[in-house]
């Protein structure tokens, strides 16, 4: 399934640079991760609103709001399973919008603030073959070939954001970013067309496990 799981300090980045926010209406902006694995990101967004609504939210309004607010969608069921059970430990709860699905082949009607995610790298997904009856035009416009994977999941997460919503992804560097083959380059003006890009940062190599 091209998993690669996120690091602490990839996570953090992440979070940091999205930097989900309390409205002046003192509720919680929304967040989803669409490829939410064991939970680690959406784990470290709880971590983070804890932080910053001490002294503007209470316990009991936050933690119903973290339940109404946070979203996670992971296609694997035994990572999933491994989700649910490292969320339990470190929130002592399950949130209800956590759930065993498939974000590109299965329409999400999400709409959230703020994304943060580490999309499956370089897994074929035949775009033809999906079943796109009852999704909206600009849930996956653009028809994508090869090893796709990263690229339908920012389609998917373009349509999942609110106007003005913010995004912090991890993107496998190569031909994605580079090359026009397989409708590529569409992807990228898509992107640039529809989203104000504000920086491509370069991890290490090493940063992940195993690639």
């Amino acid at each position: 399934f091209g998993q690669f799981f996120t690091p602490p300090k990839i996570k953090n980045l992440l979070i940091n640079l999205v930097n989900p926010k309390i409205k002046e209406n003192n509720e919680i902006e929304s967040v989803l991760d669409p490829s939410s694995g064991t939970g680690g990101i959406i784990i470290n967004v709880i971590k983070h609103y804890k932080n910053i609504s001490k002294g503007k939210i209470n316990k009991e309004n936050l933690t119903n709001q973290i339940n109404s607010n946070i979203y996670g969608i992971e296609i694997k069921g035994k990572v999933f399973n491994l989700g649910l059970s490292n969320m339990i430990i470190n929130t002592g709860k399950i949130l209800q919008n956590i759930k065993c699905d498939d974000s590109i082949t299965k329409f999400q009607n999400i709409k959230v603030d703020t994304i943060i995610a580490n999309p499956p790298f370089s897994i074929s997904i035949k775009y033809d073959e999906i079943n796109q009856n009852g999704f909206p035009k600009d849930y996956l416009p653009i028809n994508v070939g090869g090893k796709n994977s990263e690229l339908l999941f920012i389609q998917m997460m373009i349509y999942c954001l609110n106007i003005n919503g913010r995004c912090a992804t991890v993107m496998l560097d190569g031909a994605k970013i580079y090359s026009n083959k397989s409708n590529y380059h569409k992807v990228r003006e898509y992107l640039m067309k529809t989203c104000e890009l504000h920086e491509v940062i370069s991890c290490p190599a090493g940063s992940f496990t195993s690639t």
